[in-house]
């Protein structure tokens, strides 16, 4: 497949500037175009930057320098180069399975998963913060000026919301290195069930919560309450009450600004899976929202831990 920009990309990194190159288009991908690049004995993956990426606060800079403290924490790819024109990032390809939301049915996918995110949030801190909750704002903002659709009855649950980020604001121990967009198409399993889990796309890597990181995934993967749980407890040692529900709080904060993400594609793009996906997002969102739950997790965020 003929990419102009792709070419431009590989003549300036010297690995990947050979004229024995095979270059193949790997699908998926909201914000970049991926293709894996094979040399004589090497390989590689090319992530060419959508042009809209900016107006959702993606910073090629901070990527690249996220994408390389997580490749020396041992879990992102190994960086190879970063080029500026066009906008691209090259990660060397690593063997593996893109996971689905049904493959961590399997609870030792849910252990290699809390042991990854631990490993990143033992990593060096990250160049800039992330917060779900100034994101949404930024994201609405966005929304407004320039008439995107926004969710059915988005507004109605602002105050909720804010009462929501209060609550995981006031009760937050710690910061640390987090990748903040754990959807399945960014972990790579090496060997089967409960092998080392590679993750991924550092678009929106920030220093943040490590909870939202653990609830971001519980959204993306769509994992059960007791999945939910699993993860929890795995990555603690042991049962953490407060912060599981402090866990399903940011999840849901990660579905109400996530939501409106695909209300700023769907904008750029008119893109029918965008769509899809949003809508799909917002209805998980809204459903928990309405949940009789919502105000027992709130109480129980602010609640002391007991840990034996």
């Amino acid at each position: 497949m003929a990419d102009d920009e792709l070419d431009r990309v590989c003549d300036q990194v010297p690995e990947l500037a050979t004229p024995d190159r095979r270059m193949v288009p790997i699908p998926g991908g909201m914000t970049n175009r991926n293709y894996r690049v094979t040399t004589t004995g090497a390989d590689y993956v090319v992530r060419l930057s959508a042009s809209e990426s900016g107006e959702l606060g993606i910073d090629r800079e901070n990527e690249h320098h996220n994408s390389e403290l997580a490749a020396r924490a041992g879990v992102g790819a190994p960086v190879i180069a970063h080029v500026h024109a066009p906008e691209a990032l090259v990660v060397q390809f690593v063997d593996g399975v893109t996971l689905t939301p049904a493959d961590f049915h399997d609870p030792r996918r849910v252990t290699a998963l809390a042991a990854a995110l631990k490993r990143l949030h033992d990593a060096p801190p990250f160049a800039r913060d992330f917060d779900m909750a100034q994101v949404q704002a930024r994201y609405l903002q966005i929304a407004a000026e320039n008439d995107y659709p926004l969710p059915p009855d988005y507004d109605r649950y602002a105050e909720r919301a804010r009462t929501m980020s209060e609550v995981l604001t006031r009760t937050r121990e710690r910061t640390a290195p987090c990748h903040n967009d754990l959807m399945p198409g960014n972990f790579i399993e090496a060997d089967g069930a409960g092998s080392h889990l590679w993750i991924v796309d550092y678009e929106y890597s920030g220093n943040n919560d490590p909870a939202y990181d653990l609830g971001d995934a519980i959204n993306e993967l769509e994992l059960d309450r007791e999945q939910a749980e699993r993860l929890v407890t795995q990555y603690h040692g042991g049962p953490r009450p407060r912060e599981l529900a402090r866990v399903r709080l940011w999840s849901l904060m990660s579905q109400y600004g996530w939501s409106l993400w695909g209300s700023i594609r769907v904008g750029n793009t008119d893109d029918p899976e965008i769509r899809e996906w949003g809508q799909a997002m917002w209805a998980r969102a809204v459903a928990q929202f309405e949940s009789p739950e919502f105000p027992q997790l709130l109480a129980r965020a602010e609640q002391a831990e007991s840990v034996s």
